[in-house]
């Protein structure tokens, strides 16, 4: 119904108000008719109220749906205000919901750029792809390109082996782990990944483009952000190890599903500035460029041992994680155990009774939680039967004992440890702290 209609309308209603109300002044002064008159005076006065009742009902509902809807309005306009003030603040001038709604305004971006153009990924393999970058540069004569920096990952590093973990098939991570590289091997199975092969393959199109050698490295930093400046403005997206609940598809692939933010280089705001001096460190805290990088995936097989062969226990409890994840299992560990660093040297010694005589055998800490640690004895022919209570002891000639181990063998010295493991093979020892000593929430170190 047009405001207009709702006009003539109310004028209807309230002149039919008028018309029942006139009708009952008349019908009061005229109508003399005994049985008749009572009648068509209530009659009248009831048609009246009831019409009036109706008028004053619309007349209250319009009233306040025109407030709730001015309010609704004033707050709508309130939030965007605060919103466009808060982005201008920032310098925040364009957000997109991921990095293929920002493209189109990413490949103007840079095919429009004259100063600059400096990318920061994992290996510009999908949306915004390397390869097109580099041919359309390459179709400008070199004294009028712009400047090009590119940083992309360095595949062969404790980071970028974590991410390879989170987007690999379970089955492909237990085989890095466990594969044998003490003997030559035909292919590393790191080189079956999909971030090894999009690393890879960036270091190829280097090499097939020789004039863009010096303007890319390659960086050993943990992942953190996809991120393309041009001239004065830059798109950044930052990266998670997440994936949205809805996620379908073959690809394990991280990234991609963050917002892009684009951010405009202005006097006030700090926002761009703050990322050309992220970008400008890790430039230059980056040493390996495309030789060095080729030369590094010619000897995948012996850094994948170095990185194993360093940080093996660590990977083997980021794989059992994923495998519980995957299966739907929970942790249900309080304390969660850690490697000693100074296993296996042997700082300290168990002390028991058993059967009325006193035991001592040295323990080289394996791994430890605030609840209990496991040790590895020295002596495997004198060891304590399970729920034996023992103590901890530092030994007296424990010369060069790290603050580390020391910290462990005070936390532990004096409070009694139950033996609830007992490897009588490997002469390994599970002890956990009596319950009914005091445990406190955490342990430093």
């Amino acid at each position: 119904m047009t405001p207009g209609q709702k006009l003539r309308n109310n004028i209807l209603w309230i002149v039919a108000l008028l018309v029942s109300f006139c009708a009952y002044l008349v019908a009061n002064h005229f109508v003399t008719v005994p049985l008749v008159r009572p009648l068509i005076l209530e009659l009248l006065v009831v048609l009246t109220v009831v019409i009036a009742v109706h008028l004053l009902e619309k007349l209250f509902l319009w009233n306040t749906i025109r407030a709730f809807l001015a309010e609704s309005v004033r707050r709508a306009v309130r939030n965007a205000t605060e919103l466009v003030k808060a982005a201008d603040q920032c310098g925040l001038s364009a957000l997109y919901p991921n990095r293929e709604s920002a493209a189109n305004d990413v490949k103007k971006a840079i095919n429009g750029a004259q100063k600059r153009i400096w990318l920061l990924g994992i290996a510009f393999s999908k949306v915004i792809t390397l390869d097109k970058i580099l041919a359309n540069l390459g179709e400008i004569p070199a004294a009028e390109r712009p400047e090009l920096r590119v940083l992309l990952l360095d595949a062969l590093r404790s980071p970028a082996l974590f991410r390879t973990f989170l987007e690999s098939p379970l089955p492909l991570a237990k085989r890095i782990l466990e594969e044998d590289r003490t003997r030559p091997l035909l292919r590393d199975p790191i080189c079956t990944t999909a971030l090894y092969d999009d690393c890879q393959h960036a270091s190829n199109l280097i090499d097939l483009n020789d004039s863009f050698r010096d303007c890319v490295k390659f960086y050993a930093h943990n992942p953190n952000c996809w991120m393309v400046i041009t001239d004065d403005v830059c798109f950044y997206e930052p990266y998670t190890f997440g994936r949205p609940a809805s996620f379908s598809g073959d690809s394990l692939c991280l990234g991609m599903y963050m917002p892009v933010s684009k951010f405009t280089k202005r006097a006030r705001p700090k926002a761009f500035e703050i990322l050309e001096d992220h970008f400008l460190k890790l430039w230059l805290t980056s040493e390996v460029q495309q030789i060095g990088f080729g030369a590094r995936l010619a000897d995948t097989q012996r850094l994948m041992k170095e990185i194993l062969d360093e940080r093996q226990s660590w990977f083997d409890r980021v794989y059992e994680a994923l495998e519980r994840s995957a299966k739907g299992e929970r942790d249900q560990r309080q304390s969660l155990r850690s490697p000693c660093e100074s296993f296996p040297s042997v700082f300290a010694s168990l002390e028991w009774a058993e059967n009325d005589v006193t035991h001592t055998n040295g323990a080289a800490i394996v791994d430890f939680s605030r609840a209990g640690l496991g040790v590895q004895l020295s002596n495997r022919h004198d060891l304590p039967s399970e729920g034996i209570v023992v103590w901890l002891v530092p030994r007296a000639s424990a010369v060069g004992i790290s603050d580390y181990t020391l910290h462990l063998v005070n936390y532990f010295q004096g409070r009694p440890l139950k033996v609830n493991r007992l490897s009588r093979d490997t002469a390994f020892v599970g002890l956990r702290l009596c319950p009914s000593e005091s445990i406190p929430i955490a342990i430093a170190g």
